[in-house]
């Protein structure tokens, strides 16, 4: 008998480099089960989950599932509400990512905390070469427009 998979794990499971999954709006349940599938594929070059509703739950998700992703280059989470406190989440799930190269989180509601630790960890990654804080008006405070 056939497993029944959401639509996320078989889009996870195709071998597909570069997945769109953008607006949507599939928010934190069905997230858990992506980033699951996450760890059992090492294919995805290119990640862009924008404006899907996604918070610091589902950043912790995806921050065990990135480490795997041995060859992901790309990835936007433009327009969630992650916070500072998704962005550390997601800062120690990109440690092991030294293929990423551009991360994108413009409007992702984050603060000080959390950019200052994902500046870290990005400094260690040996290619990376883009990043995208726009429209984060939390960084104000820190001197950063």
């Amino acid at each position: 008998m056939r497993e029944k998979m959401s639509t996320l794990e078989v889009f996870a499971r195709m071998g597909l480099p570069r997945l769109c999954l953008n607006r949507n709006r599939t928010g934190n349940a069905p997230m858990f089960y992506f980033a699951l599938n996450m760890q059992n594929v090492k294919h995805i070059t290119h990640l862009n989950l924008d404006s899907n509703g996604l918070t610091a739950v589902t950043a912790k998700m995806l921050s065990q599932a990135l480490p795997l992703q041995i060859n992901l280059e790309h990835v936007s989470l433009c327009h969630n509400r992650f916070g500072s406190t998704g962005l550390i989440y997601l800062a120690s799930g990109l440690v092991d990512c030294v293929s990423l190269k551009s991360l994108l989180l413009a409007d992702t509601n984050t603060g000080d905390q959390g950019a200052i630790q994902l500046a870290h960890v990005l400094a260690m990654l040996p290619v990376f070469e883009e990043l995208d804080l726009s429209i984060n008006p939390l960084l104000e405070s820190a001197g950063w427009r």
